[in-house]
């Protein structure tokens, strides 16, 4: 039954193998069918009674294998090859893999294309409504998005660039009542679209735009989990079906030593500098949005539950599907998350609403990250004044994502993260303490912080929950619940720091490294807000939000500068403006 297990790193207890579910039995099919070819030529080659000539044993006529086996042979070789066709058709036509060399030119190709859309201004999301109906045994989803585009520059322009995710198709594009779908100029290889304005777009002037699209995979994958469409657990980020205003910053080539061989100018950093005063007026979250308002009504089908953000204020079940509108009513940042999944929902009142949705299969801690929650909304409500929600939604999603989603109304953990963990050992305990105010922590900084995108922007958007949320553990479990901590971050940051293709960075200057920001950067804050006192890092931390506009990492730490000893100077500046040294 081999062939029946993708394997144990592919399994998800929210959806199960998934889309693997069907490719594992093609395989099956294919390699077994070869080995059934492979025994009747065992069998007709099997040197038994007197030798014979291997051509004879070819005859149809030969007695080791009657003419229905030799056939049957040939039939199972055509089989094999129309199989094998078959999976390569599913897999590599369907865009559902490419080699990293061919990767690695299609991205340099990207960029020289449209490089040129980096010195352009463009205009940016300011108001997003989404109709959007999943099909999850399809794999599929149908979505209408009518959106608010405002220029921002003086600089008039007449065009508008979209870059839209992958395996996305627009069926229909209006602009101001204007139908121009037939206008589209298309770029297939690299999902690029562009489209002239009627009227052009003059500074703060503003669009309204309509795109019907559809997100569909089809075939199979033999690496990627396709995670935004599955049978059930699907969930995605809103990057996953809107598309991208201009240049996409995450089509191209981040390692240098992959642009020297395709022979692009190397990055400096994956981000802006801090003298960017163009960079310095977008959005961490998403450059090509300023934090917005919005509806998003979905429907999914009659055994699933929809995931979105903001305010749930419509349910409903019609024609054997279920809907859901969720309301953002104050803008936000665009970092929405959408999904749907056969939950068991549990509700609780206390200082907020808090809901957790989990896995029907994995109860074992849903009433604890429910105490979680509140306690650590009343730990953000005593030290940086009010929590933004009055309602939270915790949800459980497959592993394949990213550890932890923190957006309006709502964070997302991972199955693997502690759903199912034993928490009477301390460390696992302050893990899910940890990852929960985390979360929290999050939605205080997104709704209190313009977080430029410049460098150092993950330290304000990742490291300062992390550090806060490390201060919880501290009040909550103790000093050595937090040591356990800190020596975990401390060794996935040793151990990644190494293998950084670019080199690493100074804190101060950090630009989105998955192992620095979120450890590294982590402890260093903690470690500073110990030695100056909670309270008064926090009351630093508050003071600095109400004037930081847009906040920059850089800002930040001038201010704690101002809040230490001049003995202290030269640590924080070590800390923070040099790359830590091996430890």
């Amino acid at each position: 039954g081999y062939g029946f297990t993708p394997g144990f790193e592919d399994y998800s207890e929210m959806n199960g193998y998934g889309m693997w579910r069907t490719a594992s039995a093609w395989y099956y099919l294919m390699w077994s069918v070869l080995a059934s070819a492979l025994i009747l030529l065992g069998v007709l080659f099997w040197d038994r009674g007197l030798g014979q000539n291997i051509l004879k044993k070819l005859q149809l006529k030969s007695l080791q294998l009657n003419s229905f086996g030799k056939l049957t042979v040939f039939g199972l070789l055509i089989a094999f090859v129309f199989l094998q066709s078959f999976i390569y058709r599913q897999v590599n036509e369907k865009d559902n893999f490419e080699l990293s060399k061919d990767a690695d030119i299609e991205a340099a190709s990207y960029e020289r294309a449209f490089g040129f859309l980096q010195s352009k201004t463009h205009p940016i999301y300011t108001n997003i409504d989404l109709i959007l109906d999943f099909f999850p045994q399809e794999r599929r989803a149908e979505y209408l998005i009518n959106s608010q585009i405002t220029h921002t520059s003086p600089i008039p322009i007449d065009s508008v660039w979209l870059s839209l995710p992958d395996h996305v198709v627009i069926q229909r594009l209006n602009i101001d009542g204007i139908d121009l779908s037939s206008a589209l100029r298309v770029d297939e290889i690299h999902n690029m679209v562009a489209f002239k304005l009627p009227n052009g777009l003059d500074s703060s002037a503003s669009v309204s735009v309509q795109m019907n699209l559809t997100k569909r995979f089809e075939g199979f994958s033999q690496e990627e989990p396709q995670a935004s469409l599955v049978y059930r657990g699907s969930f995605a980020s809103i990057d996953d079906f809107l598309p991208f205003i201009g240049f996409d910053n995450t089509k191209i080539l981040t390692e240098n030593r992959a642009r020297m061989e395709q022979e692009l100018p190397r990055l400096s950093s994956l981000l802006p500098s801090l003298s960017d005063t163009a960079a310095s007026k977008r959005n961490i979250y998403r450059v090509d949005a300023s934090p917005l308002s919005g509806t998003l009504t979905m429907s999914t089908t009659h055994d699933q539950v929809l995931m979105g953000p903001g305010l749930i204020i419509h349910q409903e079940q019609k024609d054997e599907r279920n809907y859901t509108t969720f309301q953002i009513k104050s803008p936000t940042p665009l970092n929405w998350c959408i999904g749907t999944a056969p939950y068991s929902i549990i509700e609780n009142s206390g200082v907020a609403e808090v809901q957790i949705y989990h896995n029907p299969d994995h109860p074992y801690n849903s009433h604890l990250y429910q105490d979680i929650v509140e306690q650590s909304i009343i730990f953000i409500q005593e030290n940086l004044g009010n929590y933004p929600f009055e309602k939270v939604r915790l949800y459980e999603i497959p592993h394949y994502q990213e550890p932890i989603y923190a957006f309006s109304n709502g964070i997302a953990i991972s199955e693997k993260e502690g759903w199912i963990a034993d928490t009477t050992g301390l460390k696992e305990r302050a893990y899910l303490y940890q990852t929960t105010a985390s979360g929290i922590s999050q939605h205080w900084v997104q709704e209190n912080l313009d977080i430029a995108h410049v460098e150092g922007a993950d330290m304000l958007r990742l490291a300062l929950p992390e550090a806060l949320a490390l201060q919880f553990v501290y009040h909550s479990l103790g000093e050595e619940a937090v040591e356990l901590l800190i020596e975990q971050k401390r060794q996935i940051y040793n151990k990644d720091r190494f293998s950084d293709p670019n080199g690493e960075p100074a804190l101060l200057y950090a630009d989105g490294k998955d192992y620095l920001e979120a450890n590294h950067g982590a402890i260093t804050l903690y470690k500073w807000s110990k030695r100056l006192g909670f309270d008064a890092f926090n009351r630093l931390i508050l003071d600095w939000s109400q004037q930081a506009k847009p906040a920059t990492f850089e800002s930040l730490y001038r201010n704690m500068v101002k809040g230490v000893s001049k003995e202290n100077q030269e640590e924080l500046a070590e800390d923070f403006e040099t790359v830590a040294s091996d430890s």
